[in-house]
């Protein structure tokens, strides 16, 4: 979920005219006629909320897809669009980020515009009432990055200030007590507007997951603060604390547990229920450790629903961790199984996962990546869309509501 900083992916472009589709168990082939106009729509980022989904276009378009009942996939509330559709109202974007009932987009003239739910101030303009639409969150310019947990968002400036705003029931905005106020029905802590976080230093990377949030320092040290921040024994971490990475590391996009070393090695820690360590285990660990199999790693990301995608320099996709809704993209939910709590009182689980990377398999080299809380989308260095995993509210906009534990194509129009 997550969640744009820093993209070392790869680029390029290519035409198709055809592809294989996979559902389920079944494969089926669908043909694209060469003038369909939808195979000429260049896609370069998506990202993955709880029930939607969205992707930025070469253009500086925005297209979303999937659970709407906010309004966060751009259309009238509650109405569901299965197929991808565009959203009007905003300007060019340069980055989108996902939460769970709202969306938000870096504008290129570096501000921020969100729709959505805003019951805890999630969409930044200061009130926590519902909008009509797209609206830009005031007084806040000069952002360079964004990043969004399940109900909240905080924007990296110029200058590496940090500013968060939505829900701070779990510590997750980082702000001293006398910073934030009560929202929604329980009540519950936050800020309606972007505050500035004063117990950091200058941050050059940004990301955020469910309910905590991190980033790197220029000094190259692990900021974090949150629910969830550190280990099942010590889950709540306020005020922000730091430890220390290898200098050059890239921080994972959705989680601040992982990163990439400057030697293409993935390196996670904390939480392991769903074996979103990668190491064959589900004990979670206090220290780093290096992801077997996982080498020359450009990008990793992560849910916030217990699995984790690592994108390689060749371009190929590897996934590992919770795998409950085919959201690896192995074509199964089988092989391991992993114990998972879901908390508030709820009963340990045991749920499908792998405990190790598996590489998914895509038709062409990945160019950029999103993960979702149960689904995963890919950009392919063809601009095409490519979804799998949890479709029950259309999130994998492939036209239905069926889970997809292979890859299947998404097709975006041209606006009409």
């Amino acid at each position: 979920m997550v969640d744009v900083v820093r993209r070392r992916g790869l680029t390029g472009a290519a035409s198709i005219t055809g592809i294989s589709l996979i559902a389920g168990s079944c494969a089926r082939v669908v043909t694209l006629q060469s003038q369909d106009p939808r195979t000429r729509i260049q896609a370069v980022e998506v990202s993955g909320g709880v029930v939607h989904t969205c992707a930025r276009l070469q253009s500086g378009a925005v297209w979303c897809w999937g659970g709407n009942g906010a309004g966060q996939s751009g259309h009238p509330a509650d109405n569901l669009p299965r197929s991808p559709g565009l959203v009007r109202g905003i300007p060019q974007a340069q980055a989108v980020v996902l939460g769970w009932e709202m969306t938000c987009i870096l504008s290129t003239e570096a501000q921020v515009w969100c729709w959505g739910d805003n019951t805890y101030g999630q969409l930044g303009t200061g009130t926590g009432q519902a909008t009509d639409g797209p609206t830009m969150v005031p007084d806040l310019n000069s952002v360079l990055g964004l990043a969004a947990g399940t109900l909240h968002v905080c924007a990296l400036q110029r200058g590496g200030a940090v500013s968060c705003w939505g829900n701070d029931g779990e510590a997750q905005l980082g702000l001293t007590a006398c910073q934030v106020q009560r929202c929604g029905q329980i009540h519950s802590p936050c800020a309606l507007g972007p505050l500035r976080n004063t117990l950091l230093p200058p941050l050059r990377t940004l990301t955020a997951n469910a309910t905590s949030s991190g980033g790197l320092a220029e000094d190259g040290t692990l900021w974090y603060w949150g629910w969830g921040a550190c280990l099942s024994q010590h889950p709540l971490v306020r005020p922000p604390q730091r430890m220390s990475v290898p200098p050059g590391s890239v921080l994972a996009v959705g989680d601040h547990h992982c990163f990439v070393a400057p030697d293409g090695r993935v390196f996670c820690r904390g939480l392991n229920a769903t074996g979103e360590l990668g190491d064959d285990s589900v004990e979670e660990r206090p220290t780093w450790g290096s992801v077997p199999g996982i080498s020359d790693a450009v990008e990793v990301r992560a849910s916030s629903w217990g699995h984790r995608c690592a994108l390689l320099r060749d371009g190929s996709l590897w996934c590992w961790g919770s795998n409950s809704y085919g959201q690896l993209g192995d074509g199964s939910t089988t092989s391991d199984r992993c114990a998972s709590y879901l908390g508030f009182g709820a009963p340990t689980i045991t749920r499908p996962c792998r405990r190790r990377p598996i590489r998914v398999p895509l038709p062409g080299p990945v160019r950029a990546f999103g993960l979702g809380y149960e689904h995963t989308c890919a950009v392919l260095t063809d601009g095409t869309i490519w979804c799998w995993g949890r479709n029950d509210e259309g999130q994998l906009g492939d036209g239905t509501t069926i889970e997809r534990r292979s890859p299947a194509r998404v097709l975006v129009g041209p606006p009409t």
